[in-house]
Order: C-alpha cells, then sequence, then structure tokens
C-alpha cells in the first residue's frame, strides 16, 4: 500500500506543476494583450492638417485622405501608456483639429507615439502607423 501511495504521488506532484504552468502562461498572455488598447479617435470636422518636420520646422498642409489614413492606422494600433525618458530631436509631428476647435499633436516612433502629451508603448508588430507617417516624410520632406 505504501507503494502505492508514492506512484501517486509521483503523477500528481508533476500533474499540479503542469496546471500551475498552464495557468501562469495563460494569465500572462491575458494581461499582456488586454494591456494594449486602441485610442480609437474620430474626427469628421476637421479642417487643416499638418506635417511639421522636425530637423527644418517646416510646416507642410497634408490632405483629408491622408489624416484619414494617419486616424485609421492609430485606431488600429494597439498601444499602452508609458512614460519614457525624455527624447533630444524628433523627425516629425503632425497636428489637427478636432470638431470642437481643440488642437491635437501626434508624433510617431519605431516603438512608441506621443498623442496630446501622452507617451505610448506601441505593441510589437503594430507598425504600420510608423512606415505610413514615414511615407508622408518622404513625399514632403525630401
Amino acid at each position: 500500500m505504501n507503494t502505492l501511495k508514492k506512484k501517486k504521488n509521483k503523477f500528481i506532484i508533476p500533474t499540479v506543476c503542469i496546471i500551475c504552468m498552464i495557468i501562469i502562461v495563460v494569465t500572462l498572455y491575458i494581461m499582456n494583450n488586454t494591456l494594449y488598447k486602441s485610442l480609437d479617435l474620430t474626427y469628421g470636422n476637421v479642417s487643416k492638417y499638418t506635417i511639421t518636420s522636425g530637423s527644418t520646422g517646416n510646416v507642410y498642409d497634408i490632405t483629408n485622405e491622408e489624416i484619414n489614413n494617419i486616424i485609421e492606422k492609430l485606431n488600429d494600433t494597439k498601444v499602452k501608456e508609458k512614460d519614457f525618458e525624455p527624447t533630444t530631436g524628433w523627425t516629425s509631428y503632425i497636428t489637427f483639429s478636432d470638431d470642437k476647435g481643440n488642437s491635437h499633436r501626434l508624433q510617431v516612433g519605431k516603438d512608441r507615439i506621443e498623442y496630446d502629451n501622452v507617451w505610448y508603448k506601441i505593441k510589437k508588430g503594430n507598425g504600420t502607423l510608423y512606415d505610413y507617417v514615414n511615407t508622408l516624410e518622404v513625399k514632403y520632406f525630401r
């Protein structure tokens, strides 16, 4: 009877360990994915959109189609609020006003964005906004 109890313990301990590891992995996965969110912005009645060069300070008007693409890609980008160390420069930022006349500023980096003076970390694999803003920089700055 004692050997039966030892065999049972040999089976129970690894099973409990495996179950605990599964619970931990699932919990970490859920926490990681639920911490990221979309900003869900909508700006239907915006009259002027601009992109400003970080190297020259020149300001260029961008089209409604371009800002709609930016907002769509921004809303598709998963982010979470995060404090970053201050940076010394920027390549560009985009400004636009909402239908209430409030001005908004968007700065996009590879791994982060700044929207209205709040920094957000971009979830890995969400680089379409950065890529699109780069195409605008090429179009307007070079």
